[in-house]
Parts: structure tokens; C-alpha cells; sequence
């Protein structure tokens, strides 16, 4: 991955954006995610994204709410990648960094964690995994 930095925002933010309305969302996700079971959905998008080796100014990486952002519409100006996937964790995340170290772009916006705390997974454990994904998605020298 072609990133000259990488910038973390964590569940809080994550939570603030997505639960409280400050970001545009793009509401016909939702529909779509919610009607099957979460590891079917997380299995087709995991599919759509290994199959396209996509280039950007911009990746942004983590859970649902980073899914539904309307990214070209926040950033017009920049060429967005989404590899958001609804219900995600950090588990989920880490598992899948070897198909997005593939991805083209500056910088990568990381925001996962909140499905961790949802489904009571240790604290510890989440931001151990988090620091895994942060060291597996920085660029090498």
C-alpha cells in the first residue's frame, strides 16, 4: 500500500459520527446490510474487495459506519476508497489486512473497534489487534 501516513480514529469517533448524525450517510446501505446475516455480508464484501485492486488519494478502512459514508461527497475533490464492512471488528479488520496492503493510496483512515466493544470482547485483546492492524497497514521502508 502506497500510504505516506496513516490516521487512526478510534470508536469514539467512530460512534459519534455514525450514531449521532454529523457525517453524510449513504442510506441505502443499510437496508441491504442488515437483510442477511452479518458473516454472509462481511464474506461478499470481502469478495468484492479482492477482486478490485483500486487506487485513490484516500482509503478508508473499518466497520459500518465508515460503509455508509458518503466519502465523495464529504471529500468531492479526492478519489475515496471505501473498505468499509458493516458489522466488522477488529478481528475481522486484521484478517483481512493482506488484501488491503494491495490498495493504492496516501493515506489510510483507519476507524474500527466500536463492534468489538458491542459484543463484549476484551478491551485488551481490541486494542492489542488494533496495534496489529496499524503496524500491518504502515508502509514499509
Amino acid at each position: 500500500m502506497r500510504k505516506t501516513s496513516i490516521l487512526v480514529a478510534g470508536f469514539l469517533a467512530g460512534s459519534a459520527f455514525g450514531h449521532w448524525g454529523y457525517m453524510p450517510l449513504k442510506a441505502s446501505i443499510w437496508p441491504e446490510a442488515v437483510s442477511v446475516p452479518a458473516t454472509t455480508y462481511q464474506a461478499a464484501r470481502n469478495s468484492i474487495f479482492a477482486a478490485r485492486r483500486s487506487s485513490g488519494d484516500a482509503v478508508m478502512i473499518g466497520d459500518s459506519i465508515t460503509e455508509m459514508g458518503d466519502w465523495d461527497a464529504i471529500f468531492p475533490d479526492y478519489r475515496i476508497i471505501n473498505r468499509g464492512v458493516y458489522s466488522d471488528n477488529t478481528a475481522g479488520l486484521l484478517a483481512r489486512t493482506d488484501e488491503l496492503s494491495r490498495v493504492d493510496a496516501d493515506i489510510a483512515f483507519v476507524m474500527i473497534g466500536t463492534n468489538d466493544f458491542t459484543i463484549r470482547l476484551d478491551a485488551n485483546g481490541t486494542f492489542g489487534r488494533y496495534n496489529r492492524i496499524i503496524k500491518a497497514l504502515a508502509p514499509k521502508r
